[in-house]
């Protein structure tokens, strides 16, 4: 699975080739060659000073070989989102201050950093559109990719289908998915996601989510001022509609009663729009 295609193909690629000459992606490899060969590698310490086999020096730890075939598009928007959260969450709680950590500034910022994530949007040379989360489902409305690995003397990668939050999966692949069985006959597979548990899930996720933000548009100022203006001018109609019927004597009474009884709905039913 992998994002689309950047908008900046030829930025991301002198980016990756940078890869190699840093610190973090070398130790990083490093550490997943001897926990997946369960050795150490020469020069390197060995933690709690245990006994550990030395790796074999046929292999060799070249990032610069597969430095090529990385994506670090999505690290590199996923570090950007966290430096706008936090610059915008310290200048939203205590700005002006000189902070070194998020705890200098407020405590248990882990909410706060979730919800000023969020709550962004911002341009980033590598995404299509600028960088936004969905409220609802608390993820990107970005298509990911889905690919089928294929070995024929190197590895490629074939796209089959598409995915995002507002149309779900969709098979793109010009022919039908076929999965192999042991006494190789070829059989499609089918989809059926729409009676799956991770269907079931986003449904009730999205539904929390709409409660959450209904309750939270209850402690918002503006919207309690704005129910107050508007409960005020329906019992106003209201009363206007109770002279004209009542009161006065007039031949369109009758309608123009009415016409403040709509005026009185129409009050109390904008307020659900402004939430």
């Amino acid at each position: 699975v992998a994002p689309e295609k950047t908008v900046q193909p030829q930025q991301l690629i002198e980016l990756t080739s940078k890869i190699a000459t840093l610190p973090f992606p070398q130790h990083w490899l490093k550490q997943f060659w001897a926990t997946a060969f369960q050795c150490h590698i020469d020069g390197e310490t060995v933690p709690g000073q245990q006994f550990s086999k030395e790796c074999s020096h046929q292999q060799l730890l070249n990032v610069t070989a597969i430095a090529p075939d990385l994506d670090i598009a999505p690290i590199s928007i996923a570090v950007s989102t966290i430096a706008h959260a936090t610059r915008k969450l310290v200048d939203d709680v205590c700005p002006g201050a000189l902070i070194h950590s998020l705890s200098d500034c407020i405590n248990d910022p882990q909410e706060p950093l979730f919800s000023s994530i969020l709550s962004l949007k911002f341009p980033h040379p590598f995404s299509v559109d600028q960088v936004s989360f969905n409220e609802t489902t608390l993820f990107r409305d970005h298509t990911l990719v889905v690919n089928r690995v294929l070995f024929d003397a190197q590895l490629e990668y074939e796209p089959i289908a598409t995915w995002n939050t507002l149309f779900g999966f969709s098979y793109t692949a010009g022919v039908a998915l076929v999965m192999e069985e042991r006494d190789g006959t070829r059989v499609p597979l089918r989809s059926e996601c729409p009676r799956s548990t991770c269907s079931s899930e986003m449904a009730r996720r999205s539904l929390i989510a709409i409660s959450s933000s209904f309750r939270d548009s209850l402690r918002s100022v503006s919207v309690l001022v704005y129910t107050i203006c508007a409960v005020m001018a329906s019992f106003i109609c209201l009363m206007c509609m109770y002279q004209q019927v009542i009161c006065a004597n007039e031949t369109y009474r009758i309608c123009t009663a009415f016409t403040f009884g709509g005026l009185a709905i129409l009050c109390l039913v904008s307020i659900a729009f402004f939430m």
